[in-house]
Parts: structure tokens; sequence; C-alpha cells
């Protein structure tokens, strides 16, 4: 959330890149977030399990795996805090040069911000640190994917390297379902995670 802070976007050229990217995707034919919403927002419960997902698979998720990767693998933790901060770093150049609006703020698409809504959790907590227009790439899917692929690869355990799959998954459904992200959002999430692994696996 500081990382996105640092880079707040105009407005106006927030939307418009909104706007390109819908445009993009219709082109791609997977303009489907607006479907995958409407039909979560048809069972209460699938809406509030969507708004837990995108709160907790964040910022709780990535400093669960980091301790977990400090108390059980040491010697992997630097690598890991490495990794860590240059997808952040990478987010923050695109958040300065391509600030995007997410999808909730495309209220003539019709979608809808679920987490306003159904949590007391609300995107402006912490507003000192926030920025509305970081959805391009997806933190929330980037730093869960990297936190479930570092699990994976430092974890000897069966349930927890199912967790390092399963939980960036979650979060790549809850990302769409909650409005807060299009799907080309979540691929350039993954894209910049790849750099990170690419990293820890160089100096493994």
């Amino acid at each position: 959330m500081f990382i996105r802070s640092k880079a707040n976007g105009n407005p106006e050229v927030a939307f418009l890149h909104a706007h390109q990217i819908i445009s993009i995707e219709k082109k791609l034919h997977i303009f489907w977030e607006l479907q995958l919403q409407n039909w979560i927002l048809k069972k209460a419960w699938l809406v509030h399990l969507m708004n837990g997902i995108y709160t907790f698979c964040y910022h709780p998720f990535i400093l669960a795996v980091m301790m977990w990767i400090y108390i059980q693998r040491e010697e992997e933790f630097p690598l890991a805090r490495n990794g860590f901060f240059l997808v952040g770093g990478i987010a923050l150049i695109f958040f300065w040069l391509y600030p995007t609006a997410p999808p909730r703020f495309m209220e003539e698409y019709g979608f809808t911000d679920t987490i306003s809504l159904f949590l007391v959790y609300h995107h402006s907590a912490g507003f000192r640190f926030y920025n509305s227009y970081a959805a391009m790439p997806s933190l929330h899917f980037g730093w869960a994917l990297f936190a479930g692929i570092m699990l994976f690869m430092f974890s000897r355990k069966r349930t927890l390297r199912t967790l390092g799959i399963l939980i960036p998954f979650l979060q790549f459904v809850a990302i769409i379902a909650t409005g807060n992200h299009f799907f080309l959002d979540a691929f350039g999430g993954m894209a910049i995670v790849l750099c990170g692994v690419g990293y820890v696996k160089l100096k493994t």
C-alpha cells in the first residue's frame, strides 16, 4: 500500500487507461469481469467469501509467508525479500507511467464495489498510504502469487505447497469478483512476478 501511494496518478488519465484496457479486452474477447461479478452478487455468501479472500490473502498472507521463510528457511530469506521488493519496485514504475482506475470506478459498465457494500473494511482505510489509481499491474494478485511461489519453492510439506498454489488462484478470482481489477491487471501482476521469481531462481 505504501508503494502504491508513492505513485498517485491523474484521475482523467487513469480513467482513460481503464477504458483502453476494456477496449483491449473486448478485442481479445476476455472482457468477462462483469459477468463473473454479477454471478457472485447473486449469492451473498460468495460475496463475503470473495471480500475476505481479497482482504486477507494480501498483506496477511504475504507477511505470514515471509515470516515463515525467515523462521524456517532463514538462509533463503534475503533472496525472497529482495525478490519481493523487486516486484514492488517494478510495479511502482508502472503505477507512475500507467495509472489506471479499477473496474469499481467504472459505474457506466455496471460494476459494483463489493468491499464498500458488504465489508466493514473500506478502500480508504489508511488513506495516507493509498492510491486509488494503481490497478495496473495488480499487486493484490502479484504479491499473493509471488508469496505462493516462494512457499511452493521453499517448503517440503504438501499442505503448504498446496496453499502456495491455491491462495494465488483464489486471489485471482477475488480481485475480479470484487470489482478491483481487470483480467489484464492480473496478467500484468503475473508478468512482474516472473521478474522477481527469476531473480530468486538465478540467485538460488
